[in-house]
Formats: structure tokens, sequence, C-alpha cells
């Protein structure tokens, strides 16, 4: 997957990305010269998510509909720029990512100072998702987060965070790309604090659905401002054209409106004393 294209953008996208911006990134792979890359951790999760009626997961089915037809050979209306996890892909054993961790985050560097993820059933439930899982290696196991629905101690903030345990799955997959292949610049797009916190403490640049817009549009020299400026309407391959007013719409400005004051109506004034002061 090598690019000789300095303009050609390469991201990895994780759930986040997908179920909070899944127009945005239809848009980029048909419209822009976008290189997609989806980690079997980002199915993975897509996978549970969709497990609902809330928008959430609307999007999630939307998002794992799409990313089969954008894989697939049939699906000729967008260049092949989709590319899935493929088993060489996973990244090194977890003891190796280690030595690419640049920063350890404290937990007062997350928002609100929340370290875990909303719900661990992904960790503790392995048999009831659909995605092939066998090519993960078996050095991280779903232990769940250690912290969760234990009360925290009072003055943690300067703790170092722990980092929820199926989150190594993406970074392992994102070392691989960044650190290791080192063939494009890829960057990781989320819209998770958590996850953009971890990765980045192991030197993997972040970005959300705006800024990853936002670098593609400098890409191609496009601004928000002129990418949507709607096209003049043409009829029968001529423009509209503007006729003037005709004259009983327009103001007749040289006439003198005059006034019917017997016509006019006074509210009712109370009786007594004017004051003055």
């Amino acid at each position: 997957m090598a690019s000789a294209d300095p303009l050609q953008l390469f991201l990895i996208l994780d759930s986040s990305a997908f179920v909070r911006g899944i127009g945005n990134i239809k848009r980029w792979i048909g419209d822009f010269n976008v290189v997609v890359f989806i980690p079997a951790y980002t199915l993975h999760e897509l996978d549970y998510v969709k497990k609902g009626i809330s928008m959430l997961a609307t999007n999630a089915r939307e998002s794992i509909r799409y990313i089969d037809k954008a894989t697939s050979c049939d699906f000729d209306t967008v260049p092949l720029r989709v590319f899935i996890e493929g088993p060489d892909e996973a990244g090194p054993k977890w003891p190796k990512c280690m030595k690419y961790k640049v920063h350890a985050p404290l937990i007062r560097e997350f928002p609100n100072q929340k370290t875990t993820f909303d719900s661990n059933l992904i960790g503790h439930n392995m048999n009831n998702h659909a995605v092939n899982l066998a090519h993960y290696s078996n050095d991280i196991e779903y232990e769940g987060d250690s912290l969760a629905g234990q009360p925290k101690p009072r003055n943690t903030a300067n703790h170092k965070a722990e980092m929820p345990t199926r989150l190594r799955y993406l970074i392992r997959s994102c070392i691989q790309k960044v650190h290791i292949d080192r063939q494009n610049n890829w960057k990781l797009v989320t819209e998770d604090p958590i996850t953009s916190i971890w990765c980045q403490s192991f030197g993997i640049d972040c970005l959300s659905i705006n800024q990853a817009e936002h670098d593609i549009f400098a890409a191609q020299g496009l601004s928000a401002a002129n990418l949507y400026v709607p096209k003049p309407q043409n009829r029968l391959g001529g423009g509209y054209s503007i006729s003037p007013l005709v004259e009983d719409d327009r103001t007749k400005s040289d006439k003198v409106k005059k006034e019917k004051f017997n016509a006019m109506s006074y509210a009712p004034r109370g009786v007594g004393k004017l004051w003055t002061p």
C-alpha cells in the first residue's frame, strides 16, 4: 500500500469514527484521495455496538454493511481504498509493543478523569461475537478493567491511569502500521477520548472526524466554504433570467399617502389628576 501521491491520506478508523461519522467516511472514500485501514478490533467493536435500537447501533449496522460492500469485488462505484486487517497485520505481541510507549497517561489527563469504557461486556463474553479473532495471539487476555465498578480513592488525579485491556488490540494494529511498516503516514481517526489518549501515548497520531476532514480538504486545496457552494441552476442550458418587477409590485414613492385621522381610535385614558414631577 505504498503511495507516491503526496496528497493521498492514510487513515486508520476505529468504531467510534464509524458510528459518529459514517456519512463523512463515505464521502471521504467516494470523493477524495483517501486510503482507509480497518483493524479487526474495529469490526469486533462494531459487531457489539450494532445490537440495539439506538442511533449508534443503527450507524454500526450501516457501517458494517458499507464495509462489506466497499471491500467486495463487485463494488465498482468506489475505488479499492478500504482495507481490512489481515492475519499478518495484527501487530507484535504486547510485551514488544511496550518499547514504543512514549508517555504514561495520568488520570487527570482524561476528560472528567474517566479512564474506563462505558461497558466492559465485550471483554467478558467473547463467544457472542461473530468476528473471527483467531489470528489474535494469546498474550492479551480480556480480564476486563480492574477498576470498573469499584469506588476510586480520592485524590488520584496524579496517579497513572490503567488502560482498558481490549484497547491493546487496536494499539497493536496501529503500531504495525505506524512504527513497523512505516510505508505511509498513517493516522488514527477516533471520536473516543480514552482511545485517543492511550494511542497517542504510543506515538500514534490521532484525529477526530472534524480534524481528519480538515486535513482532507487542505490536501485537496479545498475549504468547507468553497466545497459546498451550490452550482448555478440552469434551465434548458441557459441561466435563469431576472426580470424586473411589474409596476403594481413596486413601491410608489412619488405619491403622498393621506391618513384618515377621523377613522383612528385611541385607547381610553383613566380619569384622575395627571402626575407631574
